[in-house]
């Protein structure tokens, strides 16, 4: 698995602005997304045997200045039935750090995963899960482009 056969993972990410203002928060952001796998060659059973994994997440997110955090909640499934579903609570703390850096911007985060009882798509029973980046990257017009790097512990 995952060096066999052809893989893909389409995703969506959606962020809605709920708020912009100029007071200690400057934005409000509505976060949505979907992010699945396709596999050709692993042990699935039945008719979605090559829907490995499907996770759909929604969240919102407060900036205030360069600070963002955020809060949401994501379930991680399998359409193949390869593990069991996991639900997690999650949080995420990001720094804009374009002033310093330009467009060399480098945009750190750290964020934990905390699984809900009787949840874990991993089969490790009841975890965490920590992950440290960046996401540097460049804005045309209004499409973001970027090149996640990340560090994460199970």
């Amino acid at each position: 698995m995952g060096n066999q056969g052809v893989q893909t993972q389409p995703y969506v990410d959606l962020h809605f602005r709920l708020y912009k203002g100029s007071g200690t928060i400057n934005t409000v952001t509505a976060d949505v997304g979907m992010w699945n796998s396709f596999d050709s060659h692993h042990p699935g059973t039945g008719t979605t045997r090559d829907w490995f994994e499907s996770d759909f997440v929604a969240g919102l997110t407060a900036t205030m200045d360069k600070l963002s955090i955020g809060s949401y909640f994501k379930v991680y499934q399998s359409p193949a039935d390869i593990f069991d579903s996991a639900y997690v609570m999650g949080f995420r703390l990001g720094y804009d750090d374009k002033d310093l850096l330009g467009q060399f911007a480098l945009h750190p985060y750290a964020k934990v995963e905390l699984n809900f009882i009787e949840s874990s798509g991993n089969g490790s029973g009841n975890g965490q899960y920590y992950e440290i980046g960046i996401t540097p990257g460049h804005t045309f017009h209004n499409v973001a482009l970027t090149l996640p790097i990340r560090r994460s512990e199970e």
